[in-house]
């Protein structure tokens, strides 16, 4: 692990740190997030359970437009990934259906394709649950035009578990 890794994640870390007293920070997290993994597109969802309309949803490189098809389509099972296996850190989440390829479902060509995201499962982490809900969760989509991720990407995300 370079020093630049750990750097990039102790300004992460300390973004993060903010947002308990100022939950809009969160912004600023995702944001530089985004730029550190080459301009990617991040979701970030937030429920505080026993409060009424709690769910805060944080986005960046991604269109507020496509916010009730992406619900509706979460909410049917039928997301082109699965979100298994993402308490344990961050990871490149696996296709639902691994005999259809992600750019043949109906949610890439209606909701991904028209902002710009690339054909590829996404990276994404749930760092809160209680009695199997997610609570807090984060998607990390490759823009067409950014960079691809890689392995040293995984590394960074993981130190901020």
């Amino acid at each position: 692990m370079t020093y630049d890794t750990r750097h990039q994640a102790l300004q992460l870390a300390l973004e993060i740190s903010a947002t308990p007293t100022d939950p809009d920070r969160w912004m600023d997290f995702i944001r530089s997030l985004a730029d550190v993994l080459g301009g990617a597109a991040i979701g970030l969802t937030l429920e505080i359970p026993n409060i009424a309309a709690s769910r805060l949803v944080y986005r960046h490189n991604l269109d507020p437009a496509y916010n009730e098809v992406t619900a509706r389509v979460i909410a049917r099972g039928q997301s082109p990934w699965s979100m298994d296996g993402l308490t344990q850190g961050f990871v490149r989440t696996t296709a639902s259906d691994p005999a259809t390829a992600v750019e043949d479902t109906a949610y890439y060509r209606e909701v991904l394709i028209p902002q710009g995201v690339a054909a590829e499962l996404p990276i994404g982490h749930v760092f809160a649950h209680r009695e199997g809900r997610d609570l807090a969760a984060i998607i990390i989509y490759r823009m067409e035009a950014g960079r691809p991720f890689d392995a040293s990407d995984l590394e960074l995300l993981d130190l901020l578990v």
